[in-house]
């Protein structure tokens, strides 16, 4: 696939400069991967829950739960439509000053029109201390499911119809539906929200009435292959996580270089420069890539067209192996036919932060525009009048 041949290209710069290539266009062609396989890596929603957008193998969610007087995170992932795994995860659960883990397989089915569960593993050695975390897990799951299985895919067709309707782009709200409801274990009535860009329960938060956060989503990602540890990994993202400093100042009176293609066009100046096809480079500061299909080339797609541009919003917010997208920064524009997402990417393992701009449109014609920018956050910080004038000047006809 394109992908491949990019990454097998002979880049002409240092080896930190082509990981950063692999790295960033991996996150950026996720969108197009997951849709040009989307007819055979599909999944049907989670047993007893009604859904028009199908879920995705591999897909994974991270909530902070603020019941726990510690600081906990709860992540569920979703392996096909009946296998599960959650994880309880805290650097200090309970007083303790080691890292805590407590990872559950688990299998559902439906019964009666409900959620069940079906089957378990505890991966690990298990103390009586513990019984009461799998108890909680455990009620998590049914309760959720069963919360979740209250509301139509109606109700959501209705969400993404609303969402994608303006002539111009508008800010999409956080989540879309919210319901009130009685849930002792987060204080008594809370509302909860939901968001069809969300995978599993999707689920955005648990709110109280005075807009006190008690349940919050985190961060959502998608298993890149089968040894991918990137859900079993994941230790949090800091409310406060800056990036490494790092320099970059734009040329003076630079030359200006317009790029175009069959539907695309582009202006850079000429610090950057061509790395492969579709693909730019400015110096280690930031890679662009960009890219177009027309209808007719790709296959079948798993959704009514009406639903085509929240199945790529969906696919293309995820994070993938080891960058963590951090939903609490996600802003997202969205239009008839096309979306911006502006994002933050957390990155532990190179203790880095990137800042992301990912834009979709689909023209009149049927063509796919997927077009993507991801730069270091300590450069955009210091350039953000730079970066943006080159989104803004990126246009799909």
């Amino acid at each position: 696939m394109r992908l491949h041949r990019l990454l097998k290209m002979n880049w002409h710069g240092t080896e930190h400069r082509y990981h950063m290539v692999q790295k960033c266009i991996r996150i950026f062609l996720a969108g197009m991967l997951f849709f040009c396989t989307a007819a055979v890596s599909q999944l049907a929603a989670i047993p007893g829950i009604d859904s028009c957008l199908p879920d995705i193998p591999g897909a994974y969610v991270y909530y902070r739960d603020y019941s726990f007087p510690d600081t906990v995170y709860i992540g569920f992932l979703q392996y096909d439509e009946t296998s599960y795994c959650m994880r309880l995860y805290s650097d200090s659960l309970r007083g303790s000053s080691a890292p805590y883990a407590l990872e559950i397989y688990f299998t559902l089915g439906e019964k009666d029109g409900r959620t069940e569960m079906t089957g378990e593993r505890i991966m690990g050695s298990f103390s009586p201390d513990e019984t009461d975390l799998v108890n909680y897990l455990h009620d998590l799951v049914y309760e959720f499911s069963a919360r979740r299985g209250n509301i139509s895919a109606q109700t959501f067709a209705s969400s993404i119809a609303e969402s994608f309707q303006s002539d111009t782009q508008a800010t999409l709200k956080t989540h879309f539906i919210s319901v009130q409801e009685e849930y002792p274990q987060f204080g008594g009535t809370v509302d909860m929200n939901y968001a069809f860009y969300i995978p599993v329960f999707n689920l955005h938060s648990i709110t109280a009435p005075n807009g006190d956060i008690r349940f919050e989503l985190i961060t959502a990602a998608a298993l890149s292959h089968s040894s991918d540890t990137s859900f079993f990994d994941f230790t949090g993202i800091p409310l406060s996580i800056s990036d490494k400093e790092r320099d970059f100042t734009p040329a003076d009176n630079p030359e200006i270089l317009e790029i175009k293609d069959t539907a695309q066009t582009l202006r850079l100046d000429d610090q950057w420069k061509l790395a492969g096809p579709g693909v730019w480079m400015l110096g280690n500061a930031a890679v662009l890539s960009y890219s177009s299909a027309a209808g007719k080339t790709l296959p079948a797609a798993p959704v009514e067209k009406q639903f085509l541009p929240a199945h790529i919003l969906r696919n293309m917010l995820l994070g993938m192996q080891g960058a963590y997208p951090d939903f609490r920064t996600v802003s997202i524009q969205a239009a008839k036919d096309s979306f911006t997402i502006e994002s933050s990417y957390y990155l532990p393992a190179e203790k880095s932060v990137s800042h992301s701009f990912k834009k979709f449109n689909l023209t009149a014609n049927d063509t796919i525009c997927l077009f993507d920018l991801t730069v270091f956050d300590s450069i955009y910080k210091t350039n953000r009048q730079y970066f943006n004038t080159v989104v803004s000047n990126y246009q799909c006809k």
